[in-house]
This record gives C-alpha cells, sequence and structure tokens, in this order.
C-alpha cells in the first residue's frame, strides 16, 4: 500500500529588503518602578532612599537604569528637588496600579493566625505615640503573645508595603486600599501664662490672636487640622 501523507509548506513572497532582527528591549525590574514612585513621592532622591531604607547612590542608579529601559528621562531633578518629567507623568498611573496589585497579592498570601501573637508595627507620632506608651500593659493584657512595635514617624508610612500593619493619623487616608476608622476626638485649647494673662488683658478677649505672643506648631506637625486652625486665626 502506498503511503498517505500530507505535505506542510512554508510559503513566502518577495521580499523588497532584507530582514533586520530588532534589539531586544532589556528585562524590566519591577523593584525598580517602585522606586520610582517613592522619587515622585518624597520628592528627592535622599528622601527616597530614606523611606526605602536604600542609600542615594542606590536609588539614583535604578532611576538610571529605568530611564535607559524606556529610552529617557524620568526625573527631572530640579534646585527645589525631583520631579517627574512628561514622560515620568504619563508612567506613573500604570505604575501605581502595578503597585496596587503587588500589594494585594502581597497582602492574599499572608495567612492569618487564629491565636493572637507575634509582632503588630503600630506608627504613631507626637502625643499620641506617648498616649500608647502608656497603654501598652493595658493592650497586652488579653494578648500576651503580642509583641508591640510603636514606630514614632512622623511622615505617612507604607501600609501595603508593610511599614507597618496599623497607623494612627490625625487624617484619613487619601491613597490605598485601605481601611479607616475613627478612633475618637483630640480636643485643643489655647494657654497662656498667668504673669502674661495678667500683664495683657487682650489674652482674654478675641483680640487675642493679633495682639499677644504666640507660640504655635513646628513645621512637623504643620499638617495638623488644629495647626491649620490657628494659623487661619493668626493670619500667617
Amino acid at each position: 500500500m502506498d503511503d498517505i501523507h500530507d505535505s506542510v509548506w512554508g510559503v513566502y513572497g518577495p521580499s523588497k529588503r532584507p530582514l533586520r532582527r530588532e534589539p531586544l528591549m532589556p528585562e524590566l525590574d519591577w523593584n525598580h518602578l517602585g522606586i520610582f514612585l517613592a522619587v515622585v513621592r518624597e520628592g528627592s532622591l535622599s528622601a527616597a532612599a530614606r523611606v526605602l531604607g536604600l542609600s542615594q547612590p542606590t536609588v539614583s542608579r535604578r532611576i538610571r537604569a529605568l530611564e535607559e529601559h524606556f529610552g529617557g528621562p524620568l526625573i527631572e531633578r530640579t534646585p527645589d528637588g525631583c520631579r517627574p518629567s512628561q514622560r515620568g507623568l504619563t508612567l506613573i498611573p500604570s505604575a501605581e496600579r502595578m503597585q496596587a496589585a503587588a500589594d494585594e497579592i502581597t497582602r492574599l498570601t499572608r495567612e492569618p493566625d487564629d491565636e493572637i501573637s507575634g509582632a503588630v508595627r503600630i506608627a504613631a507620632g507626637g502625643w499620641i505615640a506617648r498616649l500608647l506608651m502608656q497603654r501598652l500593659p493595658e493592650m497586652r493584657a488579653g494578648a500576651p503573645g503580642l509583641h508591640i512595635e510603636i514606630v514614632g514617624q512622623f511622615h505617612e508610612v507604607n501600609l501595603d508595603r508593610g511599614d507597618a500593619e496599623i497607623a494612627l493619623r490625625t487624617r484619613r487616608p487619601r491613597k490605598g486600599q485601605l481601611f479607616a476608622r475613627k478612633m475618637g476626638t483630640a480636643p485643643y485649647a489655647c494657654y497662656g501664662a498667668r504673669d502674661y494673662v495678667a500683664a495683657h488683658p487682650a489674652a482674654a478677649t478675641d483680640e487675642r490672636y493679633t495682639r499677644c505672643n504666640w507660640c504655635s506648631f513646628d513645621e512637623a506637625n504643620a499638617h495638623l487640622p488644629s495647626a491649620s486652625w490657628l494659623r487661619e486665626r493668626l493670619g500667617s
């Protein structure tokens, strides 16, 4: 019996010019995108390095590697710091979506534990940290296996990245897929030394904001709602 078979043919048409193999683009290191976002958010290489726990030369090298990958500058260096270039601005939305997806995967892979134990980092600055320190025995009474670490920082930590598990702040978070709950209200009041108030009767009236000397918040606390309230009345 004769063999029955099919033939496979490669068909191509006449070429007007020889084919040229395009050089392959270097593989993208996704970690570099996170560093790029940190520089954009912090406004400088040094500030981003502090947040990421890296050296400034390392951050600079990785930004250069990312710029080489995309074929142009992503960060513009100015006397006031760093800002994204036009090319960088177009990259930010996609980079943020990528980072959010990576953070979500990290969160999903953390298996819950039935027993309350282990380390919990709580980010809180200023008086909130001092209040927590006073309540530590009460907080650990029902969970003796819990180790509580207070991260006393004023700048906002990245909970998605795992810088802390809980953050206590004076305003709601604006970014990230986070759960927020109002814990209470912190009242503020204006105080004056008795001798100063006695020597300046205006301190007991509404003219206190224009006719008296004030000790106000420093730059680290300028973002607080109470600091904004006082600036409006002092006209500064």
